[in-house]
């Protein structure tokens, strides 16, 4: 990139005199900034506004659906870099990633398949069955977020295709108050570098955020360096004192030394791809009981894979999105839904198969809550959907929450329907070896959970949840004909429990706690999925010394899977690792930080996926400066 040498250079030069400046250290007296100090109640509110279950503010002990709230002052606190380590702290999500930092990374929610998940930032879905999520997820910088969504079960009554699993939401930090920037620098382990600047705030009556940045490293492979620019930001303008409009935008270009499995070792592979999400949004509020909400997205993504001497293969994607939802609160807690979608995707893939196609959706959907009684509240919605490639189809879905506020207990059910739309390249096309079947029907699933959440006084909160997913009419290979081809045969089934925990110990110690047991099951031939865990353990600590020194400690656990073996493709017993991190952050003064990390703390040796090793020991430090 251009200008690589330019922002290397100037956060070295950062970097230098920061550490300087800690040698230089003020007084004892100086202490953490007010709005940098890690709190309980700062850290874990029990009372939360949550958006992505129903598409307004709605506090979560009225939420019938299980979900984990992942702040971004959370990811801040606990030095998370990548949006794949941040949602090691949300139940029901596992990975598999193909090699090391910026490879392909695979979510799967609840043991469904990372094609059955959808991935939404700032309101705009960004996957769907043709424009998959894997490129996003693995390579994804955690900046600029002020949260992250989990949302689990199936969810296409209210957004569409691939929400089988659940959603998983990103929204980009609104500014307020008096402007501050911050200019950070690090650098570590494996030949990495990185560099971000950020800056949010109020201008007068227009609110904004700024945030980019650029990340490098060769991790521990040969052609396995890591390049990565990023950037995101926000404006908010109030048009009236009824009338809002909005406007954000996230993008990256990176590129990434691709040497396959350690029995490949490609040395000169080379993947490289460009991903730019714009959004705007349109709210009025005609009277204290209706509001509209006008939400319009361009999705711009390209990946580029070059494999010398034989060749190269690019992969072309856009998409138009407009979502236009009205919400009417007719008293007594009473809120309705009404709401229309359009998509127009279009997409061209010169490799294997030869894909180049579009398609448009349209799509109505109708959501109403009702506060039966000051503790009950319940949710239904339905939705309808038409695609070009394979017609229509409806979705439901329905959540209660029962909230006990003298003892802070909260009881939670729901029961929805999801689907998949089957991929042009599953439909259309066409090689020597594979042809679409062009009669596909959508992939289905039929889910429901049940739960229970207790408030235990500074303890914080503890949430479980039992879940079970049926899936049917899965897409799956078969070879039946003179060439393969796919066909609607499989069916799956996913259960199991998760547990959340989040608080305090004696208001000095703040702890998150995600833990899931997982049983998914084949359910025509008997046999488990791949790659899911029985068990899944992430974790964080953190605690303030001296008024201005944080120490921190989490960790990531993995047990029981199984995997296929990168040269036989055999059925393996996968690895079982614990991966551990700690964290320290000394603010020097109100406008300067220093910090460490050591990631991979007891150099664990795994593999996420069969052939692909995961990074060693890692040793990190760097410095922020506000102003």
């Amino acid at each position: 990139m251009n200008i690589t040498k330019l922002i290397r250079t100037s956060g070295a030069a950062l970097l230098a005199v920061s550490t300087a400046t800690v040698a230089l250290a003020q007084s004892p007296e100086t202490s953490i900034p007010a709005d940098q100090a890690i709190s309980p109640e700062a850290s874990f509110e029990l009372e939360t506004m949550v958006v992505t279950p129903t598409k307004f503010p709605l506090p979560q002990t009225e939420v019938g659906s299980a979900i984990t709230i992942i702040p971004g002052s959370k990811l801040e606190a606990s030095q998370i870099r990548s949006f794949e380590d941040a949602l090691k702290f949300a139940p029901g999500v596992t990975f598999a990633t193909s090699g090391q930092k910026g490879s392909n990374s695979s979510v799967f929610l609840r043991g469904v398949n990372s094609n059955q998940t959808q991935f939404l930032v700032d309101g705009v879905r960004i996957n769907d069955s043709n424009i998959l999520s894997q490129p996003f997820t693995g390579a994804a910088a955690a900046h600029g977020l002020s949260s992250i969504e989990v949302l689990r079960g199936p969810q296409s009554a209210l957004y569409g295709g691939e929400a089988i699993g659940g959603v998983i939401s990103l929204s980009t930090e609104r500014g307020s108050g008096t402007p501050v920037s911050q200019i950070e620098a690090m650098t570590g382990s494996f030949g990495t570098f990185g560099t971000q600047f950020s800056s949010s705030g109020e201008l007068g009556t227009t609110a904004y955020s700024l945030s980019l940045g650029y990340d490098e490293t060769a991790n521990d492979r040969p052609n396995n360096d890591f390049e990565n620019f990023y950037y995101a930001g926000r404006i908010d303008q109030p048009l009236s004192e009824a009338t809002t409009f909005g406007f954000t935008f996230r993008g990256a270009e990176r590129e990434f030394g691709s040497p396959g499995s350690v029995f490949d070792q490609d040395p000169d592979n080379l993947d490289r791809d460009s991903f730019l999400l714009l959004t705007s949004y349109l709210d009025h509020q005609f009277n204290d009981q209706l509001s509209t909400r006008l939400v319009a997205g361009f999705l711009d993504q390209q990946v580029d894979f070059e494999f010398p001497p034989t060749g190269s293969s690019t992969i072309d994607n856009e998409k138009i999105i407009l979502d236009w939802r009205n919400t009417l609160e007719w008293g007594g807690g009473h809120t309705s839904l009404l709401g229309v979608g359009f998509e127009d995707t279009a997409v061209s893939n010169t490799g294997f198969g030869g894909v180049d196609d579009s398609e448009q959706l349209f799509s109505l959907y109708f959501q109403q809550q009702l506060q039966l009684t000051k503790a009950l509240s319940v949710t239904g919605g339905v939705r309808w959907e038409d695609y070009d490639s394979f017609g229509d189809t409806v979705n439901y879905r329905g959540a209660g929450a029962y909230h006990l506020e003298e003892t802070g207990t909260t009881f939670r059910a729901s029961v929805g329907t999801g689907f998949r739309a089957p991929s042009f390249f599953e439909l259309y096309a066409t090689s020597p070896f594979f042809v679409g079947n062009p009669e596909l029907d959508p992939e289905e699933s039929l889910g429901w959970d049940v739960g229970v959440e207790q408030q235990i006084a500074e303890l914080g909160t503890i949430a479980v949840t039992w879940f079970d997913n049926q899936l049917d009419d899965l897409i799956s290979t078969s070879f039946a004909g003179p060439v393969s081809s796919v066909e609607n045969l499989e069916e799956a089934s996913t259960s199991g429990l998760e547990v959340a925990w989040a608080g305090s110990l004696l208001n000095q110690i703040n702890y998150q706690l995600a833990y899931t047991y997982l049983e998914a099951t084949n359910d025509a031939s008997g046999d488990r999925l791949v790659r899911r865990p029985t068990h899944t353990l992430g974790f964080d600590l953190n605690t303030q010394l001296c008024d201005r020194f944080t120490v921190g400690m989490g960790g990531y656990w993995l047990n029981d899977r199984l995997d296929i073996d990168a040269t036989t493709f055999e059925t393996i017993t996968g690895d079982d690792y614990f991966i551990a991190r700690f964290y320290t952050n000394l603010a020097v003064n109100e406008d300067l930080d220093v910090f460490f990390r050591v990631e991979n703390a007891f150099d664990e040796d795994y593999e996420e996926i069969s052939g692909f090793p995961g990074r060693g020991l890692g040793v990190f430090g760097g410095a922020k400066l506000r102003f």
